[in-house]
């Protein structure tokens, strides 16, 4: 796979690697995009996670930050919520606010993953659905300033 990023404005003279001899920048891996938040592009190499301005100058590897093969992520606030499992818990929601990582909640408590996934902001939150052992495939919302998390009510059809 060539894992290298390129970029255009719509013209030849615009279109460019950003990432090919980049050091750090492995193209034997496939490049993910995980979204744009303020301006920035984030993006999955292996487990690092690189932000771009769209320049070769300004596309860098972010520490703090180590990603899954399988990461999504929502911004929230000035950071963004992301999978990872850090070896002692399984694959967990995290909260990345630009300078260090937590653990937002350990859903599958112990080595055992809720693999959380589709995450979605929406206003002040972010929603995702996670399997734990008492509820499978639940949707659940996180505020990560207050560190707390609570299973949604189900959606009734037909009614308000």
């Amino acid at each position: 796979h060539n894992g290298d990023v390129w970029v255009t404005d719509g013209t030849s003279a615009g279109t460019f690697s950003l990432t090919a001899g980049l050091a750090g920048w492995d193209p034997a891996l496939v490049a993910r995009f995980l979204g744009s938040f303020a301006g920035t592009l984030y993006l999955q190499n292996g487990s690092s996670l690189w932000t771009t301005n769209g320049t070769p100058a300004g596309t860098i590897p972010v520490s703090g930050v180590l990603l899954d093969h399988e990461t999504h992520l929502a911004e929230l606030g000035s950071g963004f919520v992301y999978t990872y499992s850090d070896g002692i818990h399984g694959a967990e929601p995290w909260f990345f606010d630009g300078q260090s990582s937590q653990l937002l909640a350990d859903l599958h408590v112990g080595p055992g993953h809720s693999y959380p996934m589709e995450y979605t902001s929406c206003g002040d939150r972010v929603y995702f659905s996670a399997q734990t052992p008492a509820t499978p495939h639940a949707t659940r919302r996180s505020w990560p300033r207050r560190r707390s998390r609570m299973p949604l009510s189900p959606i009734r059809h037909g009614t308000r």
